[in-house]
């Protein structure tokens, strides 16, 4: 495999497929490898999935393993389910969630002309996960924009952060504003998994001081669907493997 340039993942998806139908093991091994950098237990996927046509990555990720199209997550559920590879499954449902109706229920192309299609059942789930993960971004950005400040940065005078560095109920009254423009937003919640960077320091106005405190709060909660990611899709078995998160 060459060892610069990242490879297509039609060609990945080749080497499965290959190697599960003539028992060549290694191939096999080397194309789930290269599905792994994707579709991953390992990495918390908030730089992945920020832009997930991977062509267009090149400035946040200068070297991926390899180049795929968000609606290749398709394939990697049908060859997921062909070799018994459980661990691609929560990431590759969770781009499935991000698709378009019409690419979902029509299928990933191959080179051949043939197309993957998700089973009626792996569809089926992918829509009630799509409906689990709106659920949990909503009450994210609820948590976040919405609910007071935990802990000692808490002013008990002002009900907001004590050390803001705005005049008292500015930031807060921010907050409030925020939190009913991106729930207003078309298209809110078909992708958790994003930085919440952008909303809390480039779309509004906080203090600086407010801005990370929202930031650190809002990252938590982006690692809290992380780590209940196999749930949203009722992958029990996949639960108990091992699931990490990087900090």
């Amino acid at each position: 495999m060459p060892g610069r340039e990242p490879i297509v993942f039609s060609d990945a998806a080749a080497l499965v497929r290959l190697g599960h139908k003539y028992q060549l093991d290694i191939a096999q091994a080397e194309g789930l490898r290269l599905l792994g950098t994707i579709f991953t237990t390992r990495k918390h996927p908030d730089l992945i999935y920020r832009v997930p046509d991977s062509t267009e990555m090149r400035d946040v990720a200068p070297d991926p393993a390899i180049q795929y199209h968000p609606r290749d997550a398709i394939t990697a559920v049908v060859l997921a389910r062909l070799t018994g590879q459980l661990s691609i499954l929560p990431t590759a449902f969770y781009m499935c969630c991000t698709l378009d109706a019409d690419e979902l229920v029509l299928g990933n192309p191959r080179p051949n002309g043939y197309l993957d299609y998700l089973s009626p059942v792996d569809l089926a789930i992918c829509i009630k996960g799509q409906k689990q993960l709106m659920y949990a971004d909503v009450a994210a950005a609820c948590r976040v924009f919405a609910g007071p400040p935990e802990g000692p940065e808490q002013s008990s005078l002002s009900g907001w952060y004590g050390d803001c560095t705005r005049r008292v109920g500015s930031c807060r009254q921010t907050c409030s504003d925020t939190l009913s423009r991106i729930l207003a937003k078309q298209g809110f919640g078909a992708m958790p998994l994003r930085g919440w960077e952008e909303a809390v320091l480039f779309e509004h106005d906080f203090c600086n001081v407010c801005a990370m405190h929202l930031i650190k709060k809002a990252r938590k909660e982006v690692h809290n669907v992380w780590s209940h990611l196999p749930d949203y899709f009722s992958l029990k078995r996949v639960s108990q493997l091992e699931w990490e998160m990087d900090e």
